[in-house]
């Protein structure tokens, strides 16, 4: 009992130099207005994400989806062949010419960007698997899909080509992928760590 007491006095000498009147209350309002309405526009506007593979040197990344990321912009776009968001660099746009030699490389602009792997196993680990299957393959397991390479073409206005510098990265050297809408991207990402 004493301590309940002694509880009250010190909470009546905290508020003692309060007055709850017309103005603080008002004061207090606004400063609940303004930081709940900052946090829904920050919310809206930045997103905190992570990559379940290590086809970048970084795994955390943060996306400001209403951004136009343009040429060299890393982004995020949803594959349905992956059945997942996949998060690659802009390296062609429109007008850029994409090739191919006979031994897998693939070029824009002349510029080789990578090879395409004949099979690959890019979803047959765990940590490229979020649900532990992807596409009928268990994660984990020997097996390997064979993807299609993407064909010489100009890139058409409207559309990009995705890549990430890992040798075994599933982006746009894969017809899986492909030329991605713009449309379809999700903002500018910037990797953080």
């Amino acid at each position: 009992m004493m301590q309940l007491k002694t509880l009250e006095q010190k909470t009546k000498l905290h508020l003692k130099g309060f007055k709850l009147d017309k103005a603080n209350l008002k004061k207090g309002l606004w400063s609940f207005a303004i930081t709940f309405i900052s946090i829904g526009i920050f919310s809206e506007h930045v997103h905190f994400i992570k990559s379940p593979t290590d086809s970048l040197p970084q795994r955390y990344f943060v996306q400001f989806p209403k951004f136009t990321p343009k040429k060299g912009d890393l982004t995020v776009v949803y594959n349905g062949f992956y059945k997942g968001k996949i998060i690659k660099r802009i390296i062609g746009t429109a007008g850029d010419q994409v090739s191919a030699d006979a031994r897998g490389n693939i070029f824009i602009n002349q510029e080789k960007v990578g090879k395409v792997c004949e099979r690959t196993e890019f979803c047959a680990t765990q940590s490229d698997v979020p649900n532990g299957v992807k596409n009928g393959v268990q994660a984990g397991g020997n097996d390997a899909i064979t993807l299609t390479a993407i064909k010489p073409q100009l890139i058409p206005e409207g559309r990009v080509f995705l890549h990430s510098t890992h040798p075994k990265s599933f982006d746009s050297r894969y017809q899986e992928v492909g030329l991605v809408a713009v449309s379809d991207l999700e903002g500018k990402v910037v990797g953080i760590v």
